[in-house]
C-alpha cells in the first residue's frame, strides 16, 4: 500500500535516484444548516439502493470543474463530545496522540495465509472498522492504535502493493501483548485482525469484505488510508493517480452506500493547500493544489463532501496530513517502501545502514527565507498522527462536530489538520537522524526543485479544540523511534 505520507516533499533527494518506471503497469489501490435527521444509531441497519455506475475521469472532471474551492468552516466553540459507546458524554475529548506502548519482544503467529483471514469466532459487541491500506506505513499504526482502545475490532483491505502482510502480524501480536493480565479469550479474539488481499479499483474485492460480515458484526466504520502518494511520481502517471486515488474512493463510497456504511475517515493531505498564504495553515485556508497529488485529495475532499449533501445519514471527516515520520516505540512496525524512499526521513534511515549511499544526499536549494535557508516542514510523528484517527473516528457520533454553523453546506463532512504546527528544515531533520545513527550524511547543495514550497507547517489548533488531538511526540522521539525501526529491520519486513 501506498499511504499519504508525503503530505508535502522535502527538498531533498538522494543522488542519481532511478524512476521506478517498473511499477508503473501494476500500481494498485491503497489509500476524500439544516439536518434531515438524526444519525442512527451503530446497531441501526440503514440501506439504500442506488444504480450500479462505473467510475469514469471524465465526467468526474468535468463535474468537477466549476468548483475549484472546497468550502472549509472557520472554528467555533464545541460542546462536551460523545464517545461512540456514549458512556461518556460528559468527559472532554481524548488525544489518542497522546498514547504511548512499550516495546514488543514476541514471534507473531497468524492462523491463516489466505486470502482473507478471519479469527472471529464469538460474537462482539465492538464496532468493527475496516482500514483499506491497512498493512503500509499509516494504515498499520491507525490499525494498532485502534485496536489499543479496546474499543473496536479491525479489517485490513490491502493489495500489498507498498505494503507487506507481516505488518499486519506484528501490530496485531502488539495488541494481543498489551492486554492486561487475565484478559478473557474474547478479549484476544477482539485483538485479531482479519485480512483480505484486495485492490479498491474493483468494487467486487470491495464488496467481498463487506459480505464477510453481517447483523451485528457488519462493517460500522471506514477509515480509508489507501492510496498513492508520491508528488512527483503523480505528474509522470496520472491516470494512475486518479484511478486509485479518485476511482478507487468512489468504489469505496458506492459499496458503502449499498451496505448502510456510513462513517468514514479520509486520509487526505496538506497538499490540498498548495503555496499557502500565510504560516501556518489554518483549515480555512482556500484550497489550491499545485500537484497531480494534491488534486486527487481536493478531489476526493469534494466527492466525500457531496456526499455528505446527499445522504443525510453519512458522516466524514478528512485529515490533512502534513509530514508523518517515526515508528512505533516497540520498533516491530515501521515504514518499509518497496524500493528507494522517495521521502526523507526514510531515506535517511536507510543511508544510515548502508543504503542507497552512492552520490550521497541532494539538498533542493539553501536559499529560502527560512531559518538555515532549507525547506521547512511539519513532521508529525506516526503514532500521534494515527491517535488522531481514532479522534476522528469517535467525533463521528457527535452532532457539534456537524452543526450547521460549522460546515459550509448541509451535509455532514468537516476536515482537520493533523500536524504538530512546528516547522523543521531539510537540515534540522539530517541533524537529528545524524545524532541517532552517528552516519555523517554527506550532502551537497543543489538549485531548487520546481514546485517546492519554502514553508509547509500546520495550525493544529482547531483538531485540538473540536477533537481533543494534540501532537506531544517531539522531533528527538521521532528520529529515535525511526532508527530503533530501522536499525533493527536493516531489510524493513525481509519481503522484497
Amino acid at each position: 500500500m501506498l499511504s499519504p505520507q508525503c503530505a508535502a516533499p522535502s527538498s531533498v533527494l538522494l543522488a542519481n535516484t532511478s524512476v521506478l518506471s517498473g511499477r508503473r503497469s501494476s500500481l494498485f489501490a491503497r489509500q476524500s444548516s439544516g439536518r434531515a435527521r438524526s444519525m442512527p444509531t451503530k446497531r441501526e441497519s440503514n440501506r439504500y439502493t442506488t444504480s450500479s455506475q462505473s467510475f469514469e475521469l471524465g465526467s468526474l472532471l468535468s463535474a468537477l470543474d466549476n468548483s475549484f474551492i472546497l468550502p472549509v468552516a472557520e472554528e467555533a466553540s464545541a460542546p462536551a463530545p460523545r464517545a461512540i459507546d456514549r458512556t461518556s458524554e460528559q468527559h472532554p475529548p481524548q488525544s489518542f496522540a497522546s498514547f504511548r506502548f512499550p516495546p514488543d519482544h514476541h514471534h507473531i503467529h497468524h492462523r491463516s495465509t489466505l486470502a482473507s483471514q478471519t479469527h472471529s469466532n464469538m460474537p462482539s459487541s465492538k464496532p468493527r472498522i475496516l482500514i483499506p491500506g491497512g498493512a503500509g506505513y499509516i494504515g498499520s499504526h491507525v490499525a494498532l492504535v485502534t485496536l489499543l482502545t479496546r474499543k473496536y475490532r479491525v479489517t485490513v483491505l490491502d493489495n500489498y502493493h507498498n505494503a507487506f502482510p507481516a505488518a499486519c502480524k506484528r501490530l496485531e501480536q502488539i495488541a494481543i501483548d498489551e492486554l492486561p493480565a487475565g484478559a478473557s479469550q474474547q478479549d484476544k479474539d477482539d485483538c485479531k485482525v482479519d485480512v483480505f488481499k484486495g485492490d479498491l479499483r474493483s468494487k467486487d474485492d470491495i464488496r467481498k469484505v463487506f459480505d464477510a460480515y453481517k447483523g451485528d458484526d457488519k462493517i460500522w466504520g471506514v477509515i480509508l488510508c489507501a492510496a498513492l502518494k508520491a508528488v512527483g511520481e503523480s505528474s509522470e502517471i496520472p491516470i494512475d493517480y486518479y484511478d486509485v486515488n479518485v476511482g478507487g474512493l468512489v468504489n469505496l463510497l458506492k459499496v458503502m452506500h449499498d451496505n448502510g456504511c456510513n462513517r468514514l475517515v479520509y486520509s487526505s493531505s496538506a497538499t490540498v493547500y498548495g503555496t499557502p498564504p500565510k504560516v501556518p495553515i489554518p483549515e480555512s485556508t482556500r484550497l489550491a493544489p499545485e500537484s497531480v497529488y494534491g488534486r486527487t485529495k481536493w478531489m476526493s475532499e469534494i466527492i466525500i463532501r457531496d456526499v455528505c449533501d446527499a445522504y443525510p445519514e453519512f458522516r466524514a471527516i478528512g485529515l490533512r496530513y502534513f509530514n508523518p515520520a517515526g515508528a512505533h516505540k516497540s520498533g516491530k512496525i515501521g515504514e518499509d517502501p518497496r524500493g528507494k524512499p522517495g521521502n526523507l526521513l526514510p531515506l535517511l534511515a536507510q543511508m544510515a545502514v548502508g543504503k542507497y549511499r552512492e552520490g550521497g544526499l541532494k539538498v533542493f536549494g539553501n536559499d529560502y527565507p527560512t531559518p538555515d535557508g532549507t525547506c521547512v516542514r511539519d513532521y508529525i510523528h506516526i503514532e500521534d498522527l494515527a491517535g488522531g484517527h481514532v479522534n476522528a473516528v469517535e467525533a463521528l457520533e457527535r452532532d457539534d462536530i456537524f452543526a450547521a454553523d460549522k460546515t459550509e453546506t448541509h451535509g455532514k463532512y468537516r476536515a482537520f489538520n493533523l500536524g504538530k504546527g512546528v516547522g523543521m528544515s531539510v537540515l534540522n531533520m539530517v541533524d537529528a537522524m545524524r545524532k541517532v545513527s552517528g552516519y555523517e550524511f554527506p550532502h551537497t547543495i543543489v538549485d531548487r526543485r520546481t514546485g517546492d514550497v519554502p514553508d509547509l507547517t500546520a495550525d493544529p489548533s482547531l483538531a485540538e479544540k473540536e477533537l481533543g488531538f494534540k501532537a506531544t511526540r517531539s522531533l528527538d522521539d521521532m528520529a529515535q523511534d525511526l532508527w530503533r525501526w530501522q536499525s533493527n529491520n536493516p531489510q524493513g519486513y525481509g519481503e522484497q
